[in-house]
């Protein structure tokens, strides 16, 4: 049988009357005709669109998708004055250990004082001391905080060893009083404007000898939290099991911050991800 339509990307082109010729670039310096024949209405004739092999249809133009506007996260002063207009005081939390609260929290600090907030921060249980002697974390809020208040007021309990309090403290025979720690760090920063708490490590890392965690530690202080988070690969699903916990435990969230923002392709769809977990409220770029 022979079939009704021909369709030869070369050569000369002979077809009974009433053919129907169809062009279309095939590259930039050629145009691939297609003839069609029209007489025959039979199933397996392509004068419909639906019937032309699927080779051709490959080969149609298509439509751009449309563009949709990509999403930025908040940067500058303005969201941060909004948000300790609303919440003096907060506690900084992260997804990870070494997911950037200490840069948060200073970023945060000193965008507060460069817009004339007297803000200050505090790290009151810090671990993993450096080859000089000094905490790390600790020296970048006392610096953030421009002096204003001593370091073992910004850390009063400073752990040697890099593990999480709980296990640190134990090496060192020393006993965490959450409670005090609690104590002390509201009535500083009750003498300021806007202050910041940062934690240690992930939302559920353990603190002291009763397995206490960063999460029982916002109950205690009862302040809303700011998660940092990451648009890196694997940061949905951490991000999501912070939030639920604490909804889970009746915690308030104040937002996300987005940090170490590079503006890729990649950091606008992982933002969209992110904003369908809770708010995204600032952003700190990478440097």
């Amino acid at each position: 049988m022979t079939a009704p339509w021909t369709y030869r990307p070369h050569g000369t082109y002979r077809c009974p009357p009433a053919p129907v010729v169809l062009c279309w670039p095939h590259d930039p310096t050629h145009l691939l005709p297609l003839v069609l024949d029209r007489r025959d209405p039979g199933p397996v004739c392509p004068n419909r669109l639906g019937d032309l092999p699927v080779a051709l249809l490959a080969a149609l133009p298509r439509a751009a998708p449309p563009q949709r506007p990509m999403m930025t996260p908040a940067f500058g002063p303005q969201p941060l004055l909004d948000l300790f207009t609303r919440h003096p005081h907060l506690f900084v939390t992260g997804t990870d250990t070494a997911i950037g609260k200490t840069t948060t929290t200073t970023a945060i600090i000193r965008t507060l004082r460069a817009s004339g907030v007297n803000a200050v921060g505090l790290k009151p249980l810090v671990s993993g001391v450096e080859e000089d002697g000094t905490w790390g974390d600790t020296e970048a809020i006392f610096a953030a905080n421009a002096g204003l208040l001593p370091r073992a007021v910004v850390s009063p309990v400073r752990l040697q060893a890099p593990k999480t309090p709980k296990l640190a403290a134990r090496d060192e025979g020393i006993a965490i009083d959450l409670a005090a720690v609690s104590a002390q760090a509201l009535e500083t920063l009750a003498g300021f404007e806007a202050g910041l708490i940062e934690g240690v490590g992930g939302l559920l890392a353990p603190l002291d000898a009763a397995g206490r965690s960063n999460a029982d530690w916002i109950a205690r202080l009862d302040l809303p939290a700011l998660v940092v988070t990451t648009p890196r690969l694997g940061t949905i699903n951490h991000t999501a099991l912070t939030v639920e916990v604490m909804r889970m435990r009746g915690l308030t969230l104040a937002g996300l911050v987005l940090n170490r923002w590079s503006g890729s392709p990649d950091d606008h769809e992982m933002l969209e991800e992110l904003e369908h977990i809770a708010p995204v409220v600032w952003g700190i770029e990478e440097f």
